[in-house]
């Protein structure tokens, strides 16, 4: 009896043994076949107008800016302005040495004297041969001679006022002005310098407004018009934000680069650190015609040439090829591949394959 007790048991443990591994396989098979599903961000893509801005780099010149050169064979011999210093168009920067200049003056206007006397004279000489020639006492060849004296008369006046006029001009080339306001930018002259005519002595410039000027590639000159808003930064001066406009645009495109040079203008608020030559950073505004579907840059997946987007459908990420007609800045502007409404991820796309399961955490418009 007790025999038979033992084989019973051995027998009910061992059918136990056998049927554990079924029952886990049963229960483990579900949780094996789960889909395993990639967490990403989603953006729905919307068709808007084309209002984008690209940046390029540039120099701050100032749109009023004139080097002075003298006019005359001298020797400096006064300074008044120095590098640096503020100059209106009253101001004499410097005084070159003057006496030969001034004594041709003079002469030149003692000559325009005498020519008024002899105009007077000849003047008078023929008022008075037209009344002997009404009277009959002077023939007309004698009247006729009198009035050639007086237009050579006439004619004398005009060139010595000429010649006063060169006189005084070479006079006054002797100052040094500018035609403009301004900061001295540069200055060459030293006292007892000499200087001859077309040499470079001082050069003004006005800090009031200053020009940009950029090239534009061929591809964006059609979203370019005069007018258009600019945003011009300046990190030297702390990042330093100001505003103005395209002011005149290249007809022509440069042979060298290709692109259209595009001048910017800005007006200075009052800003005394501003200066010519500074570097800047521009963000010109563009302009479309019509609205586009656009989509973040960084979504676009290249392959072997071919842009891609990965486009959500029915909780997958599907590779989808588009076409792309341009990028401007951290954007891309849409010909083909997507309609309006469609979702596209912008997040996760490093894990994804083809086609392959995803679990949107968040939604962009």
């Amino acid at each position: 009896m007790r025999t038979i007790f033992i084989m019973i048991l051995f027998t009910g443990l061992l059918l136990s043994a056998c049927s554990k591994p079924a029952e886990t396989a049963a229960n483990t098979t579900p949780a094996a076949a789960a889909v395993k599903r990639i967490p990403v961000e989603v953006l729905i893509v919307s068709e808007r107008s084309f209002a984008q801005s690209i940046a390029v780099t540039g120099v701050l010149e100032p749109v009023h800016a004139v080097d002075l050169l003298a006019e005359t064979s001298a020797k400096i011999k006064t300074i008044h302005k120095k590098l640096g210093q503020i100059v209106t168009l009253q101001d004499t920067l410097a005084l070159l040495d003057d006496k030969v200049q001034y004594s041709q003056y003079r002469q030149a206007l003692a000559q325009v004297r005498s020519a008024e006397n002899n105009l007077a004279i000849a003047r008078l000489n023929y008022n008075s041969d037209e009344q002997l020639f009404k009277n009959g006492d002077i023939s007309k060849l004698a009247l006729e001679t009198s009035e050639l004296n007086r237009k050579s008369a006439e004619a004398g006046l005009l060139s010595a006022r000429a010649g006063l006029s060169l006189a005084e001009d070479a006079w006054l080339d002797t100052r040094i002005t500018s035609p403009i306001s301004g900061y001295i930018s540069r200055d060459l002259t030293e006292v007892g310098m000499a200087v001859a005519p077309g040499q470079t002595l001082y050069r003004v410039v006005d800090l009031s407004a200053f020009k940009i000027k950029v090239n534009i590639a061929q591809d964006l000159i059609g979203y370019i018009a005069v007018g258009n808003p600019v945003k011009v930064i300046i990190s030297a001066l702390g990042n330093r934000e100001l505003h103005g406009e395209v002011r005149h645009i290249s007809p022509e495109a440069d042979n060298t680069s290709g692109g259209f040079e595009a001048e910017l203008r800005i007006v200075n608020p009052g800003d005394s650190r501003l200066r010519g030559g500074l570097t800047c950073r521009t963000e010109i505004q563009l302009t479309g015609n019509g609205s586009a579907l656009i989509v973040p840059e960084y979504a676009v997946v290249s392959r072997e040439s071919e842009q891609f987007l990965y486009k959500l459908e029915k909780s997958n990420a599907v590779l989808q090829p588009v076409k792309i007609s341009r990028m401007v800045g951290s954007e891309a502007i849409l010909e083909s591949g997507l309609n309006a409404g469609d979702t596209i991820i912008v997040v996760g796309m490093k894990n994804l394959g083809q086609n392959t399961p995803v679990s949107v955490e968040a939604v962009h418009q």
